[in-house]
């Protein structure tokens, strides 16, 4: 399914999807956002377009937002168990902290997240998130404070050479044995 958002003319502004000749638009957005070290995901294949919404200021892109299903509960699954749908939405950084620019862009991907949520099996909920890193305080407090969004859980990432090698950890209590698993294939790893 990939229906369009039909343009929202709001002053200057123009809130629509995602086209081909907005390409140059969006390398300088992507420029500008990754700058500042941002989450930044890339529009995909045409056919993903649709899930694409940007906003248009005197011929600059000044925010990109997206929305997509990201994990599908598969039949079988406990009913705790909850599909997941992201959404993504940056603006340039002058503007990150702009709320009405950026509630403006969420209201319609919001809407775009329900159409995708009615694709889901009803068997089990779905949790609507956003994935930001933990120093993009700008787009995280309009996140939690402006539209009510509250922590799930947190990710972290080890960096560990894999051609180091692993020292024994003494471990507390007889309960628990560990073995060294020493990864010999790329598939392992």
């Amino acid at each position: 399914m990939n229906a369009k958002v039909g343009d929202i003319h709001l002053g200057e502004r123009i809130i629509r999807n995602f086209k081909q000749d907005d390409m140059p638009l969006l390398g300088e957005l992507y420029q500008a956002v990754s700058a500042a070290d941002a989450l930044f995901w890339w529009v995909g294949d045409q056919e993903n377009w649709g899930n694409v919404v940007c906003a248009i200021e005197d011929g600059k892109m000044v925010a990109k937002g997206q929305v997509d299903i990201i994990n599908v509960i598969p039949p079988g699954c406990g009913t705790n168990c909850k599909h997941h749908i992201y959404v993504n939405l940056k603006a340039v950084p002058q503007r990150e902290r702009d709320y009405d620019l950026l509630g403006e862009m969420y209201k319609v991907l919001y809407e775009r997240a329900l159409v995708l949520k009615r694709m889901l099996p009803e068997t089990y909920g779905t949790y609507l998130c956003v994935g930001n890193y933990a120093h993009e305080i700008g787009n995280n407090v309009f996140f939690t404070e402006e539209i009510g969004f509250q922590p799930l859980e947190k990710l972290y990432s080890m960096k560990r050479s894999l051609k180091e090698p692993l020292h024994a950890l003494p471990l507390e209590d007889d309960r628990y044995r560990y073995r060294l698993w020493k990864m010999e294939s790329a598939e392992e790893e």
